[in-house]
């Protein structure tokens, strides 16, 4: 009988194995043979022929009796075994190439193949002084990167009962740089004589991305949109939204382009002309057509007014036909030559009075009375328009019509009293050679007025107006700009600085010369109320005439959110809006001024302003581009433009 070949060694040693370390055996056991074991002198209950040991705590000295059943005779007795079983070694690998896209925190447990039988895990940063290398805190195993490269991370694992402590692995991180996205639209993405385009950027790079286009100034209109106005030349324009990149996200961008095309105003057939009408608008299209063309007219009254008249005139001024398509439109067939579309748009007639019908022929007269001032009516719901009226009432009337004028002094009558409400408009009267009275003493303001003295009255007194401009002190019927401050009147495109100035010679603001353009454009609505502008009041008179010239490119502010509505407008900005709103009409030659620079944003404009006749310079070779422009320049060049 022999024992395991170990226990002849007398030393047994091995690494922990839940399966089992150590097994010590008799060799030949027999059917009635009895094994008892001892360790360390002490039996060990319930052994048969062989002994298996697993943890450090079973390492000691072992031996083994053997006797028979029944008797218990002893066969044999073992030498004594030293049986030692250490901690297992665990294996904890780290992973290659792993990659991670900056902009994350990340798990740097996923860098490593972790032994399942090893102790507690600790990550510890590794000092990098690689030029590619990162940055990155460490808390517990998440990783808070601050800057892309790599990054190296070691891995120590503790020690168990039965495993020994793991030895430090090292894994290198590759923190790739983020890639930004970018994407630049236009709109529109054509243009026909240049205009403005809304440019829109949207991207998650971290900086703020402008786009930029060679020769084009772009101005920032809120978050992620832009503005840039593209002059009348014929070209494709290719902007560029781009980020540069940094130490943590690569370089992006993107484009996108916009085609102009130049606008000649001459065009086959012949044009078909539509001066600016006040309180409504009338547009044609086709705008030039050959003969036999249909022409469609549209009108659009303002709201409170109607379309009272409507005439299309040849070139000889005969009125041409005119079909009603309805819902304010018309069409005509275009003669040989130029054709002229005249239209007025009157006031809904809406008195309030009870004694004034609609559809009375004074309604409109009472109207326009009430509104002007000139009369309130015998009561809030009565007008009287039976009632005959007195030489004080119908001096009163004149007075009010004409703005109530102060007279230079007081009328000698003695049954004028000079707190009478005619008193003053008796006295303006007989300054103005409307009447001198009934005697040298009396005026008889009582006295029911005749219809040959209402005629002769009103004669005098119109006579009076038509020497003068629109009734102003300071305009003289030989000014040059006369007739332009009787039409802007007329028009409503000003009411002039009082009831009898009109101011010829202040300076106009910029927020009034944009009012002028919009009012002689027939003060058109806006497609978009959201002003850009910070100076620009919501109700402030001139905030839908900016809207209006913002959106028909005639103006972008003298910033990305400033109008300057206070600030003097100059002879080179008048012309260049007047210029931009006929859509930036292509020019010929080159200016005769010596201070216009060929390269100038007015250059063109100017040249325009030239060849129209709406300008002919302040000298021959001079325009004086940086000069306030008077409420008279202005009124004249808007005059000119229309007519």
């Amino acid at each position: 009988m022999t024992s395991d070949p170990a226990a002849e060694n007398g030393e047994v040693s091995a690494a922990y194995n839940p399966n089992g370390s150590v097994t010590l055996s008799v060799k030949k056991p027999g059917a009635n043979w009895l094994y008892t074991w001892m360790k360390d002198g002490e039996q060990i209950l319930g052994a048969g022929n062989s002994l298996t040991l697993y943890t450090q705590s079973d390492s000691g000295n072992y031996s083994v009796q053997v006797t028979t059943k029944g008797n218990n005779a002893l066969i044999w007795t073992s030498n004594a075994i030293n049986v030692t079983i250490t901690k297992a070694t665990v294996a904890n690998t780290a992973k290659e190439n792993v990659h991670h896209t900056f902009g994350t925190t990340y798990d740097v447990s996923n860098l490593f193949n972790i032994d399942p039988n090893a102790g507690g895990a600790t990550y510890t940063l590794v000092e990098n002084t690689d030029e590619d290398a990162g940055t990155a805190t460490l808390e517990g195993n998440i990783l808070t990167i601050t800057k892309a490269g790599t990054i190296e991370v070691s891995l120590t694992t503790a020690e168990t009962d039965n495993y020994n402590a793991g030895s430090a692995v090292t894994a290198t991180l590759i923190v790739d740089k983020a890639a930004p996205t970018i994407d630049i639209t236009a709109e529109p993405a054509s243009l026909v004589g240049g205009g403005t385009v809304k440019l829109t950027v949207t991207t998650d790079a971290p900086a703020e991305v402008v786009p930029t286009c060679e020769g084009v100034t772009v101005t920032k209109t809120g978050d992620g949109t832009f503005s840039a106005l593209l002059p009348n030349e014929t070209r494709t324009y290719i902007f560029k939204a781009a980020y540069a990149g940094d130490a943590n996200h690569e370089s992006a961008e993107d484009t996108c382009t916009v085609s102009v095309t130049r606008y000649v105003h001459s065009a086959p057939g012949s044009s078909v002309s539509v001066p600016a009408t006040a309180n409504g608008s009338v547009t044609v299209s086709p705008s030039t057509a050959s003969k036999g063309t249909t022409v469609t007219v549209t009108t659009k009254p303002n709201e409170g007014y109607e379309l009272g008249s409507l005439e299309v005139l040849d070139k000889n001024g005969n009125a041409l036909a005119l079909k009603d398509l309805g819902n304010g439109k018309y069409s005509f067939v275009m003669p040989d030559g130029k054709v002229s579309v005249e239209a007025e748009f009157v006031k809904t007639v809406a008195t309030g009075f009870a004694d004034v019908p609609a559809n009375a022929y004074f309604a409109d007269a009472v109207k326009w009375a009430v509104d002007k001032g000139v009369t309130n009516g015998l009561s809030a719901n009565l007008f009287g328009p039976y009632e005959s009226c007195t030489r004080a009432q119908i001096v009163t009337f004149l007075w009010r019509a004409a703005g109530s004028p102060e007279p230079k002094a007081m009328s000698s009558f003695t049954d004028v009293p000079v707190s009478a409400y005619y008193a003053k408009a008796v006295a303006w009267a007989v300054e103005n050679g409307i009447t001198n009275g009934m005697t040298e003493t009396m005026f008889a303001p009582n006295a029911t007025c005749t219809r040959g003295q209402s005629v002769t009255f009103l004669y005098r007194a119109l006579k009076g107006i038509a020497s003068g401009s629109a009734s102003f002190t300071d305009v003289k019927s030989d000014a040059f700009y006369a007739d332009a401050v009787n039409w802007a009147v007329a028009s409503d495109v000003t009411n002039g600085t009082s009831n009898t100035t009109f101011s010829p010679n202040a300076a106009c603001t910029r927020a009034q010369a944009v009012t002028f353009l919009w009012r002689s454009a027939g003060s058109p609505e806006s497609e978009n109320r959201v002003m850009v502008f910070t100076d620009v009041a919501a109700d402030a008179y001139y905030y839908d005439a900016v809207q209006w010239a913002v959106e028909q490119g005639i103006t972008s502010g003298t910033s990305a959110t400033t109008f300057s509505p206070n600030a003097k407008c100059t002879r080179a900005q008048i012309v260049t809006f007047l210029w931009r709103s006929e859509q930036s009409l292509a020019v010929d030659g080159a200016s005769p001024f010596v201070d216009v620079a060929a390269n100038a944003y007015y250059a063109d404009a100017v040249q325009w302003a030239v060849e129209e006749g709406i300008t002919a310079g302040t000298t021959a070779t001079t325009f004086s581009p940086n000069d306030s422009c008077t409420r008279a320049q202005i009124v004249t060049f808007l005059y000119r433009c229309c007519n």
